[in-house]
Formats: C-alpha cells, structure tokens, sequence
C-alpha cells in the first residue's frame, strides 16, 4: 500500500515539474541548452546518500521529520524531475520540432501550442515517463531503507523484509519476478530514439525570462550542492570531529576504490564482450529490455552461492554491483555506440570480414571513450552504493556504508564530510580507469 502511494505521488510530482522544467529548456538560449540539461541529469547521478542527505537537511531546516513517506517522495522526486524534463525535451526536438516552428512563425499563441501541440500529440509518451518513474520509484532500495521509518515505501524494501525478516525465499521470489516483468514492460515501451539528432538538433520557443530559466532549471543541482556544503562547513570548523574517524577511515577508503576499480575492470571486459557479439536486430532487443534484477536477492542469492568466506566476499560483491549497474550503462552509453557504427560493421561483412577482424579492427578502437566513460562511472557509482554493501557484508566495509551510519544517526557534518570524500575518491578512480583503458587500447 505505501508503496503504490510513494510511487505513484513521487511519479505524478516528477511529471509535473519535469514537463514544466521541460518548457523552461525550450525557452532556453541555444548556447545555454545543453549545460542546463546536463545540471538538470546531475541529481539523479550523484550517490543516493547525496539525495538522503539532502532530503534530511531539508527537512531539519524545516523541523519536520526526516523519516516517512514526505521526505521519500522528495528525494525520489529531486532525482527524476531532471530525467523527466530532458526526456520531455528530446521528445519534442525529436516528434513536434517542424510543427512547433510553423505554429511560431504563425503566431500561435503559446498556450495552443503548449495544450494543443506539445500535450495532445505526446500524451502517451508522457503517461510512458510517468509509468517509467512510477517502476524506478516502486523499486527503489536504497533511499527507502533509510528514510522509510516503519513503513514499507517500496517493493525493493518489501522484498528485503520478507527476506531478511520472514525468510520467506518462495514470496520474495514471486516478488522479484513480478518486479522485473513490471520494469521490462516498461523498458521495452520507451520511444527509441536516435541519439544524434538528440544531441544535434535544438529548439528555441516561449519567452521564459532567462533568469527565471536559470534559477528552476539550476535549482535542483544547486539544493543538493548546498545541502552537502552546509554540513560539510560547520564540520570543518570543529577539526576535532576528524578525530572521530580514525585510522579506519583510511582502511575504508582503501577498500572503496578497491571495489571501484574492480567493479570498473569488470564493466570494461563486459563492454569488450558486448562490442564482439555486436547484438543486432532481436538479439539488440533482447539486450534493450534486459532490467537490473533484484538488488535484494542478488545480495541473497551471491551470499548463498559464494558463502562467508572474506576473499570471496569481495568477489561475490563486486559480481553483484556489476550485475545491478552494468544494464543501465549498456543501454545509456553502449548500445548508442554500436548503432553508431553498425553500417560500418555491415559493410565489413559484405567484404568478407570475419567477427573478431571486425571487432579488432572496426569496434574496439572505436569503442575506447566509451568503454572508458562506462567504466569511471562504474567505479563511481560503486564506490557510493550502500546498500548492497550493507546487505551482502553487514558491516562497514565502505565509505559509503560508514556515512549511511552517520546519517542515521543523525550526524549530519560528519556525514557530509565522508559523502564529500567518497565522492572525490569515485572521481578519482574514474579519472585512473579512464587512463588506463585508453593506454591498453592504443598499445593493443
């Protein structure tokens, strides 16, 4: 029940804001489109604890609690407003472009072309963005399990209870399988797009004032930077809070870009097994609509598999991180570049080019940014992740999992200060993995 609720209000929030945001682009200067949708995407991908942290400050300055379904729905909201209204926006570039140009060189007033045009000509890709945010908000884990308080806020959660709590393995599995058929419906309906054009083709309509523009389409990013900065400040003030942290910080620190930079690794040897199976056609859409499974009962199911044992501990954790992350970063940056190349690779076979020619004299070195670019936010996203490092371990073996203790209870600067910390380690191992795949692949 509370899970529809969270979903279903953290979806209809995200909607309407994102399609206002949207308009807000669409007024936008050409010059200033592209930042502002690249500000617009930074919420949803930064760590989740960024967002928890947020959501806890916000509500503090408040007075109201930081636990329950308000403070869910906000976070679930900060991260997918952005994701809404650069959606919204390509899909108008994309669909209504021609037919938005002519309605102004007519002039047409801005509420037909809003209502009658914009609305009425892509209800159905919307009501697809609403269920879409709906499905990721249903099965959100990490933010819930912090901030849901005693209620169920989602299906991710409830999984985790009957678990954990019932060990009831034949419900919870029943609860996986209907999730992952629920978010691969999903997947399989968005508009497929082309991404050039996306990226190419601008549209500049409605007399937004531009400081207006600025300060909704910034004000997302800005809320999570400041959130993060008016804890990280006043902790710096007090050095003696460092202390707190002691030599095992640097032992967690050590153990996070560890999992990063195997995490990163792994990405990097499935993109090369990807780039030399080349998936076209239905094969290409079997791999579109492939879902992360359960975070849940992948943690579960590696811990039954590998056992308690330390060394595959960390094994069995960095298959399982690669597992939850590498689908989405194969249909966000991967599967757009093959496409890109794919008329290459056809007429490489019309010419007598065996597989592995292609991929070795075609692909791979077409494929290093990438390749590079999947596997830096691999390790960053890694690095930030909590939850699953939580369940597969149960204890501190990560920054992450050290902040998400801080945040619980409610010690906010330290928090900040170690969020801070991972976050620049995540940059850092993006910045060596990156290196390291484009220097391989020249000497290779």
């Amino acid at each position: 029940m509370w899970s529809s609720i969270q979903s279903a209000t953290s979806a209809s929030i995200s909607l309407v804001i994102g399609f206002f945001l949207a308009l807000l682009l669409l007024s936008s200067g050409r010059r200033w489109t592209k930042w502002l949708m690249l500000a617009l995407l930074l919420p949803g991908f930064f760590p989740p604890l960024m967002i928890v942290l947020t959501g806890m400050q916000v509500t503090d300055w408040l007075g109201l609690s930081s636990l329950g379904l308000g403070v869910v729905v906000f976070c679930h909201a900060l991260m997918n407003v952005g994701l809404v209204a650069v959606g919204v926006y390509q899909l108008v570039v994309m669909r209504l472009k021609g037919m938005i140009e002519l309605a102004t060189v007519e002039s047409a007033p801005y509420k037909m072309i809003v209502g009658s045009i914009i609305l009425r000509r892509l209800w159905r890709e919307l009501a697809i963005l609403f269920f879409l945010v709906f499905s990721m908000c249903f099965t959100s884990f990490s933010i819930p399990l912090i901030l849901g308080g005693d209620q169920t806020m989602s299906f991710e959660v409830l999984v985790y209870q009957k678990v954990r709590v019932y060990n009831d393995w034949n419900q919870a599995l029943f609860y996986v399988f209907f999730e992952m058929f629920f978010v691969s419906c999903f997947i399989w309906l968005l508009p497929k797009q082309d991404d050039e054009s996306v990226v190419t083709e601008l549209l500049q309509f409605g007399r937004w004032p531009m400081p207006m523009v600025f300060a909704f389409c910034l004000a997302p990013l800005l809320l999570v930077l400041f959130s993060e900065l008016a804890g990280v400040l006043p902790a710096l003030t007090q050095l003696h809070l460092l202390s707190e942290l002691g030599g095992h910080f640097w032992v967690l620190s050590f153990q996070s870009l560890y999992l990063g930079f195997a995490a990163s690794f792994v990405s990097v040897l499935l993109c090369w097994c990807m780039g030399y199976l080349s998936p076209w056609g239905k094969l290409r859409k079997v791999f579109q609509g492939l879902s992360a499974p359960s975070a849940v009962v992948v943690g579960f199911g590696l811990m039954l598999l590998f056992g308690d044992q330390p060394y595959l501990q960390l094994v069995s954790l960095v298959l399982g991180l690669s597992i939850l992350f590498f689908p989405y970063l194969y249909r966000w940056q991967l599967d757009p570049a093959l496409q890109r190349l794919q008329s290459q690779v056809e007429m490489a076979k019309v010419m007598g080019a065996g597989r592995s020619q292609i991929f070795w004299d075609i692909l791979r070195p077409q494929l290093v940014s990438p390749v590079g670019f999947i596997a830096g936010v691999m390790g960053f996203w890694v690095i930030g992740e909590f939850a699953l490092v939580q369940l597969m371990t149960g204890k501190e073996l990560t920054l992450a999992v050290l902040a998400q203790g801080l945040l619980e209870r409610y010690r906010l600067d330290l928090g900040s200060i170690v969020i801070l910390w991972t976050i620049t380690l995540g940059f850092v191992n993006w910045l060596f993995i990156g290196g390291v795949v484009r220097v391989f692949s020249h000497r290779s």
